[in-house]
């Protein structure tokens, strides 16, 4: 199981690539703001991309379709690894098919269960993280089950473990990644 790092912290991210754990980073383009303090965006994104060597999961803004494009556009100059997430809605679904329509590697993220990823793939998403919780892995387990029977090629992720027995539920499941927090990484390995 790969583990994405849900952080947009160079501190925490450095951690976490020198433990040798870490496969990718996801986190929502308003965290930018947040944690770099005036900072040209892209060119944040686009350092933080050259951190790690898988993808980079970026939660794009907006409220409909357009504006998920807008945004998935603005931040694709990061870095080849970077990959828009768009949340598991009407409008998200549309974003995902023109971005795929486009040859735009997509995300969603937020989804609730099976039905919701069939129709994420469906649409063009490469990657889908669904909502996880450690008193129900059946949506996860079942979408995995499902994916493999119909020989689907989208990676399925658990998204933001926050409990140790999560993170061996999620790998039980057969989950091919979890998002993590570096408060996780720093609990499990003291």
């Amino acid at each position: 199981m790969k583990f994405i790092l849900a952080s947009s912290s160079t501190d925490e991210i450095s951690e976490a690539v020198g433990l040798g754990l870490l496969h990718g980073i996801a986190f929502a383009l308003n965290d930018i703001g947040e944690n770099q303090k005036g900072k040209d965006e892209i060119k944040e994104i686009a350092r933080l991309c050259s951190m790690v060597m898988g993808p980079v999961f970026v939660r794009v803004d907006g409220s409909n379709s357009e504006r998920f494009l807008e945004s998935a556009k603005k931040m694709l100059m990061a870095g080849p690894n970077l990959v828009p997430s768009i949340p598991c809605t009407r409008e998200g679904i549309k974003a995902c098919r023109r971005m795929k329509d486009g040859g735009v590697t997509a995300c969603v993220h937020g989804v609730k269960d099976s039905a919701q990823a069939l129709f994420a793939e469906r649409a063009g998403a490469s990657f889908v993280f669904l909502d996880f919780s450690i008193l129900s892995t059946q949506p996860l387990s079942e979408t995995i089950q499902i994916f493999k029977e119909h020989r689907i090629e989208c990676e399925v992720g658990a998204h933001l473990l926050t409990q140790n027995k999560e993170v061996s539920l999620a790998a039980v499941a057969g989950a091919g990644m979890s998002e993590v927090s570096i408060k996780l990484l720093q609990k499990i390995l003291p």
